[in-house]
């Protein structure tokens, strides 16, 4: 996949807008330089998530916006006071805005001041509540541009913010030992059956979807099930990643008593009966708490490789094409990945994994 080239100044930069529920199209964009403590990032490739088919489909964010947040690039210039990273260094964006990742530091809430920085206040979210990363360039503070080694491609970054997820709830569940059950074989899923497998724990995945489970297997997870072969054997720990609420009824088999469920995928209700009765204790991730520089280190060292997941290649002319065919065919496509250097629309998506 080709680097980013960043527009010269005073010309617009192309970019991806979805503007109605199911409509996207490709527009200008202003370009603008950077200011105090801001970086301008010429974007190479971007990854479509569950969020941004949310988006697309009208279930969340406020239209019409530029999608996108799983991204790579090049830092293309920086502002006043920057010191790091500097032009020329590659990089991945955190999509998370927070008082203590500011351009420019100020007071910081009370999230921030103890360091949950996914907790914060003001927080806002590129390509849901603010402008996305799905253009020929964005300018965002320096404190979020992460640099990439090598090692890590451009591709691969588009997958990182599963990797952060799949860290931070790992860590919310490190005091409670035991086998784990994941229910859902996306990118998120998948990565955190990768990551708790290494920790020594009996895992099994549940997902309907053949394409996912093949994903799943091609990460390294041995034990994955359709829910139908999922039967009522307790689970010290269930991990929800789909938020879909057919998961309620699972979790609701599969559970010890005093067990413990961990929610990331979204608002799966969980009886207040099975809480009180089987002394449940629920849990939450909410999103990769800023732990980037962790989620590269971890896949450099070879910890878990997201690579597997991508199943698609696009360029980001195709964009329309792409956001379509993951809305319509999702027992076809785990990740997507777009090609930000390559706006020509006359192209095709690439399966790179074949039809299974």
């Amino acid at each position: 996949m080709s680097r980013g080239s960043f527009p010269a100044p005073g010309r617009a930069a192309r970019a991806i807008r979805i503007t109605a529920p199911g409509r996207v199209e490709i527009a200008d964009i202003p370009v603008r330089e950077p200011g105090p403590g801001e970086v301008r990032v010429a974007l190479g490739a971007g990854g479509i998530c569950g969020t941004d088919l949310h988006v697309y489909r009208g279930a969340a964010g406020v239209l019409p916006i530029v999608p996108g947040h799983d991204v790579a690039g090049v830092i293309e210039s920086v502002g006043a006071g920057v010191e790091s990273p500097q032009p020329g260094t590659r990089v991945t964006i955190d999509p998370a805005a927070c008082c203590a990742r500011a351009a420019v530091p100020g007071a910081l809430c009370g999230a921030c001041a103890r360091g949950d920085t996914h907790l914060c206040a003001a927080a806002t979210y590129m390509g849901m509540t603010a402008p996305g990363a799905f253009a020929e360039a964005v300018v965002v503070p320096a404190r979020r541009a992460i640099p990439l080694p090598d090692s890590v491609s451009d591709a691969t970054a588009t997958v990182l913010e599963p990797v952060a997820v799949g860290l931070h709830l790992r860590e919310q569940i490190a005091d409670r030992p035991g086998a784990a059950l994941v229910i859902g074989g996306g990118p998120i899923g998948i990565v955190a059956a990768c990551l708790l497998a290494r920790d020594g724990r009996r895992v099994a995945l549940v997902e309907p979807l053949e394409r996912r489970r093949i994903a799943a297997r091609r990460c390294g997870v041995t034990d994955v099930r359709t829910p139908e072969e999922t039967g009522a054997d307790p689970w010290c720990v269930i991990v929800e990643t789909s938020g879909h609420p057919s998961a309620a009824a699972l979790i609701e088999r599969t559970v010890r008593p005093g067990g413990t469920v961990v929610l990331v995928g979204g608002a799966v209700e969980v009886s207040a009966v099975t809480i009180l009765t089987r002394e449940i204790e629920v849990r939450a991730a909410k999103g990769g708490r800023g732990l980037y520089p962790e989620a590269i280190a971890a896949v450099a060292a070879g910890e878990v490789d997201p690579g597997p997941l991508i199943t698609h290649h696009a360029p980001a002319g195709c964009a329309a094409e792409a956001f379509a065919l993951i809305s319509t065919s999702p027992d076809r496509v785990v990740r997507a990945v777009l090609d930000l250097s390559d706006w020509r629309g006359d192209a095709h998506i690439l399966d790179t994994k074949g039809s299974r």
